[in-house]
């Protein structure tokens, strides 16, 4: 961004530019970068197993809550991946590895729930 603002953007561009540059140089040299590196790791952490989920329920599951007021399944998976991605390694990225689990998991917890509730249902069934 920095770059861009100093090749485009003129006298104001480069002047906005070296500001940046300079302010982001200070930044980095008082050590307020690892405090920023750890915000963006608990940003993704919590984020990319909610948008998992989400993808997974619009495009996937393709349902809406027919009265429901809390998707039981959802929390679940979305505590998962926000688990999994807490505890994954450094080298990994962080925000892929939770949106794969929370997504992975919210199909896995409405596969296993759909299954019971029509294994519950054929019992009624043939009981009565």
């Amino acid at each position: 961004a920095v770059g861009v603002l100093i090749v485009v953007g003129g006298y104001f561009g480069t002047r906005t530019g070296l500001l940046c540059g300079v302010a982001g140089t200070l930044v980095a040299v008082m050590g307020l970068v690892n405090f920023v590196e750890q915000w963006l790791r608990l940003l993704s952490s919590l984020y990319s197993p909610l948008i998992g989920v989400m993808l997974v329920d619009f495009f996937v599951i393709k349902r809406w809550s027919k009265g429901v007021s809390i998707n039981i399944e959802a929390l679940a998976a979305v505590g998962a991946g926000v688990l999994f991605a807490y505890i994954a390694p450094a080298r990994y990225i962080v925000s892929v590895v939770g949106l794969a689990a929370g997504a992975t998991a919210y199909i896995i917890l409405v596969s296993i729930t759909r299954f019971v509730h029509r294994k519950r249902e054929n019992m009624l069934e043939t009981s009565s």
